[in-house]
């Protein structure tokens, strides 16, 4: 038999996770796929991590109606990192006699080499890729280091993925907008019935000082701020936080805070300055990196931290 395995935090899983996996399924004639969400990837930061139980229901909700697609919940239950040689490892053991292929996004090609241990698992299985809309991947220059290292080939999937990202989707959750298109209509009801991304004390009152353009700018602000925080190696917390909060005066009148002296401020930016008054003197925020941040997200200083 064909055996597949694709595993990830799928936090939460989408509607192109699933279009990568039954696409590779047919590609590759496998009898069998197995779906494996991680307890916690060595990859990602702890921070902003859903619980495994939900994670696995959600992956489980996607998959109910492919019978020949099987959830397995092997790296959650032994928790700690999830390492992929270990769990391709796990799967030869279930499957000592059949044909085994681990399948993995293009942008995680790149890394595999860093991987732990990544022999093991080229012993035991073979790499299958599916390339990503607006991930550029040298696989000809990858395809001739994967095949000195582990003398054999990777196969290169002919769909090419669209470019989701998860965290997107988690900050529209977070915001209380819709996931139509994003991800399957029953995964989008359990988010909302256990209320999985929305932990932000801000969100209500943003959602009664910004329109819903303003708050979809703002999700797609978080979302890249969140995502360059991590290659900076910055506090993601701060991060999240001022990404945010930094439109919430985009609508709101100086004259209502007595206490805002704004002259001499030129009007487009009114609403920077007035948005760190507010983080401060309204919501109570204390951090000055974060006061920082938001009050010159328009016009820059000098000198400035890189939040």
């Amino acid at each position: 038999m064909k055996i597949g395995i694709f595993g990830g935090t799928f936090d939460p899983i989408h509607n192109e996770h699933i279009n990568m996996a039954l696409s590779a399924k047919e590609e590759l004639g496998l009898d069998k796929l197995y779906i494996v969400p991680a307890y916690v990837s060595p990859f990602k930061s702890a921070y902003d991590v859903t619980q495994p139980v939900h994670r696995l229901n959600m992956v489980n909700i996607a998959f109910m109606d492919y019978p020949d697609v099987t959830v397995s919940d092997y790296e959650i239950k032994a928790g700690g990192a999830s390492y992929t040689y270990k769990t391709v490892e796990h799967f030869k053991k279930l499957h000592p006699k059949d044909k085994l292929y681990f399948i993995i996004g293009g942008d995680s090609l790149g890394t595999f080499f860093n991987w732990a241990n990544p022999e093991i698992i080229t012993k035991h299985a073979d790499i299958a890729v599916v390339l990503r809309e607006g991930v550029y991947i040298e696989t000809d220059k990858l395809q001739k280091k994967f095949k000195k290292l582990f003398n054999k080939d990777f196969i290169k999937l002919t769909y090419t993925g669209a470019s989701v990202s998860s965290t997107k989707i988690r900050m529209t959750a977070r915001f209380c907008l819709p996931l139509e298109g994003l991800v399957p209509k029953e995964v989008e009801d359990y988010i909302v019935k256990y209320d999985l991304y929305e932990d932000s004390p801000y969100i209500d009152y943003l959602k009664s000082v910004m329109t819903e353009s303003r708050l979809k700018h703002t999700v797609n602000v978080v979302t890249a701020a969140m995502t360059k925080a991590k290659s900076l190696k910055l506090d993601e917390k701060k991060v999240y936080l001022a990404a945010t909060l930094h439109d919430l005066a985009k609508y709101q009148n100086p004259d209502d805070f007595p206490g805002f002296v704004y002259k001499g401020i030129p009007k487009q930016v009114v609403h920077a300055f007035l948005g760190a008054y507010i983080i401060e003197n309204v919501l109570g925020i204390t951090d000055k990196d974060v006061i920082d941040a938001v009050k010159y997200h328009t016009t820059a200083k000098a000198p400035m931290s890189t939040l």
